[in-house]
């Protein structure tokens, strides 16, 4: 800070970025010790605080002046252009990588750092974006050996990829739905409620597009479930159910058929038995149950929805056996 000849005050020499709070009496003790250890100057005026910090990471991102993203952009890029000077060593067609293995490459290396953040600094104008397609692009070329003369979408479509615009906008939705389904408490539910700024077509952060984004997949309307169900009754005041647990004793491979069998019918005789099972194919991701009652010989086979996991296929599942 320093006073020039025509006694202007000049407060900061290098542009750096200021966060302003506002205060009424004074600064904040907490806030005032933690600048001292951060060693970060504090300037007192009359009704604001203004803390001179350089750009600011906060989890993973890097927040500029006016949030035009350009920063971390361009951290993104340095970084996965590093990664993509890689790929070609192990692109070679006679000793090389498959292309499954270098498109793993690329979704764990590069894509993963287009993904991280990409609801927040999607509202960066065109023209940073687009570098990020251009490494995109790259990278898939180098995935699938196509020549540079190759069009984009012909190797997206090849390798099975979308461009990055419509996935920023299918995470942004998957995360909308999200918060649809969290509790009341939640945050940034709140944030998203109907505001007389959402009313201007003029935002493309996510709190304008997801509305419109919403309304365009029809999903506006919807009610949704919750994520995490909860129940009236406390987790500790729920009987702890009964596992008999006892034919571990012995090692799998000592036990036959019969042997089990004959556990089960002397044990369990008086209650009905009912044995269920889920499974999933991992190419086609299809996903099944199937249910068995010995004593009515009643089998059930179903369908689930596909690419679903196969933890909720297994999850029990007792159908009204008499309409199956």
């Amino acid at each position: 800070m320093n006073l020039g000849k025509s006694d202007h005050l000049k407060l900061f020499t290098q542009r750096p970025i200021t966060i302003m709070r506002s205060i009424l009496a004074s600064t904040p003790k907490d806030i005032t010790v933690l600048l001292n250890l951060l060693n970060v100057p504090l300037i007192r005026l009359n009704l604001y605080t203004k803390f001179c910090l350089s750009l600011p990471k906060y989890l993973g991102l890097w927040f500029d002046g006016k949030l035009t993203w350009k920063c971390h952009i361009s951290k993104i890029e340095s970084k996965c252009k590093k990664i993509l000077n890689c790929m070609p060593t192990d692109a070679s067609h006679n000793w090389g990588a498959s292309r499954s293995a270098l498109l793993c490459m690329y979704q764990a290396l590069i894509r993963s750092c287009f993904d991280y953040g990409c609801i927040v600094y999607g509202s960066a104008s065109k023209s940073l974006l687009k570098k990020l397609d251009i490494i995109q692009s790259k990278a898939l070329r180098i995935c699938c050996g196509a020549v540079k003369t190759s069009p984009v979408d012909a190797i997206g479509v090849e390798m099975g990829e979308m461009p990055l615009d419509i996935r920023r906008e299918k995470l942004a939705i998957t995360y909308w739905v999200n918060l649809q389904q969290s509790a009341n408490n939640h945050l940034t539910p709140k944030v998203l409620e109907e505001c007389w700024e959402y009313s201007y077509d003029g935002g493309h952060s996510f709190g304008w597009k997801s509305r419109v984004w919403a309304k365009e997949c029809c999903m506006d309307n919807k009610i949704f479930c919750p994520s995490i169900p909860l129940t009236d009754t406390p987790p500790w005041k729920v009987p702890e159910p009964l596992v008999d647990l006892s034919l571990l004793d012995k090692p799998k491979e000592e036990y036959t058929g019969n042997e089990v069998n004959a556990f089960l019918n002397n044990t369990f005789y008086s209650v009905l038995q009912i044995f269920t099972d889920g499974s999933k194919e991992p190419i086609s991701q299809k996903v099944g149950l199937g249910v068995y009652i010995p004593q009515f010989k009643k089998q059930i086979s179903l369908r689930l929805t596909d690419e679903m996991s196969v933890y909720t296929a297994e999850l029990p599942y007792f159908p009204d056996y008499k309409s199956h």
